[in-house]
């Protein structure tokens, strides 16, 4: 079987696995692949250096984990947790926009980092760091 057989829901799964960076580049394999990231393509999982709030906006629905593994370039607000209802995972280390008032937008969140964060008040909240680093 060739991979340009595999159903959209294959592809998604495959495309999830890959670093961020090559998340977009299957878009200049060919004109279907392109087509698919265009309309079809669900991002579940978004770990990378820095966040890209249009991707977060646009795949929102469908993104089960966050990570940012940098130190900056995380700006992500309060309001920008609304409708994240699969995520799972959250960790923006050194975030200092988010408050408790973001956090209760992802109320099934299992794992959440918000290292360095002094706008949060619940301390497990801000000393997760090293525990879910490890997990990812």
């Amino acid at each position: 079987m060739r991979f340009t057989h595999l159903c959209d829901d294959e592809l998604n799964i495959i495309i999830n696995f890959l670093p961020f960076d090559d998340i977009w580049s299957v878009r200049l394999l060919n004109t279907n692949y392109k087509k698919f990231m265009d309309s079809d393509f669900k991002l579940e999982n978004c770990v990378h250096r820095t966040v890209n709030i249009n991707i977060v906006n646009r795949y929102r629905k469908y993104l089960q984990k966050i990570v940012i593994t940098g130190y900056s370039g995380n700006d992500v607000y309060d309001d920008d947790m609304i409708d994240l209802c699969n995520l799972k995972i959250l960790a923006l280390p050194y975030n200092q926009k988010i408050t408790d008032d973001g956090l209760k937008y992802i109320s099934g969140i299992q794992k959440l980092d918000l290292y360095r964060n002094k706008n949060i008040t619940d301390t497990l909240a801000r000393n997760e760091h090293e525990a879910l680093l490890a997990t990812v």
